[in-house]
């Protein structure tokens, strides 16, 4: 089998990976669904205990979201 991709099972690490490093799937669609308020959050703020917090929110969010879109992108 040529050029195949066998996925079977979505294991956290990786998936963890793939939203850290700004999976196209999910840095896209999230962040015209649901990237607005964390975007509006750190407008103007410096680097810091607060900014870092927004960003650790936003990875989260993104993990969440992330998971039923890969899925979707698979079963494609």
């Amino acid at each position: 089998m040529k050029n195949t991709f066998l996925f079977l099972y979505q294991h956290q690490d990786i998936i963890d990976y793939e939203v850290y490093q700004g999976a196209y799937v999910v840095n896209e669609a999230w962040s015209k669904e649901r990237g607005a308020p964390f975007r509006e959050r750190l407008k103007g703020l410096k680097p810091g205990k607060e900014k870092e917090e927004i960003q650790a929110q936003a990875r989260l969010d993104r993990g969440q979201y992330f998971k039923p879109a890969y899925m979707k992108l698979l079963n494609t």
